[in-house]
């Protein structure tokens, strides 16, 4: 729980990790990945897609009949642990669910993870 509305006292909301490369949390590339806030009731929302020594990541957003209505990707340069935002402006969508599909992908192979999130208005 974060101690002040936006995060900390200077409105931001960073942490550090302390992972180690040789800790067995990293056997996948794909972290973790969630929508915050969720449901998502001002129009914009925030998906965080934390990767270990990935290369690319993707990430389709559809509605429940599974036509997508945004994507987001972005080639990763760096190594190690990464944590990768992007925003997505809902304002002008339906309420409802929607699912956002993550793929995390490097030479190696690839890991997938499906998002649900709720749009309120």
């Amino acid at each position: 729980e974060w101690s002040f509305e936006h995060g900390s006292s200077n409105k931001n909301r960073s942490l550090e990790l302390l992972y180690s490369d040789s800790n067995k949390i990293f056997d996948d590339l794909l972290i973790r990945s969630y929508m915050y806030p969720n449901p998502i009731k001002n129009g914009f929302g925030t998906i965080r897609v934390e990767t270990h020594n990935a290369d690319f990541i993707d990430v389709v957003i559809y509605d429940i009949l599974g036509k997508s209505i945004n994507s987001f990707s972005k080639n990763l340069n760096e190594c190690c642990s990464q944590i990768t935002e992007w925003v997505w402006d809902a304002s002008s969508i339906e309420m409802g669910v929607y699912f956002a599909h993550v793929n995390v992908k490097n030479q190696d192979g690839k890991d997938v993870k499906i998002v649900k999130v709720a749009v309120l208005k």
